[in-house]
């Protein structure tokens, strides 16, 4: 029974890659760093990772600058949302759940 599977396969002269794994924490941080004789898992993980690169290792996880980095809203407004979620909206599910229970209750 294999354990993983490496697929490829060519779309519109672009090649895509789908690795089928039987286990979905092996490059958790705990999986990684345990070091025993049985357990391979950090230099499968970076094999994976050069692998879907193509062999341009290591990736670079550097995003773009974000540009929406402004708050438009007040503070007036801030306390107005809060209000509303935190205040009003719990009291209107409760009063609409309180309605429902009680018409299931007649019938």
């Amino acid at each position: 029974v294999p354990v993983a599977v490496a697929l490829t396969r060519k779309i519109s002269g672009k090649e895509q890659k789908v690795i089928i794994l039987g286990d979905a924490d092996f490059m958790s941080n705990a999986e990684v760093t345990r070091y025993t004789p049985n357990n391979v898992n950090s230099n499968f993980v970076i094999r994976v990772f050069k692998w879907f690169s193509d062999g341009e290792y290591p990736v670079s996880a550097k995003k773009e600058d974000p540009i929406d980095t402004k708050i438009t809203v007040t503070r007036s407004q801030i306390n107005w949302q809060k209000g509303f979620f935190l205040g009003f909206f719990p009291l209107a599910l409760t009063l609409v759940g309180g309605i429902i229970l009680i018409r299931r209750k007649r019938n």
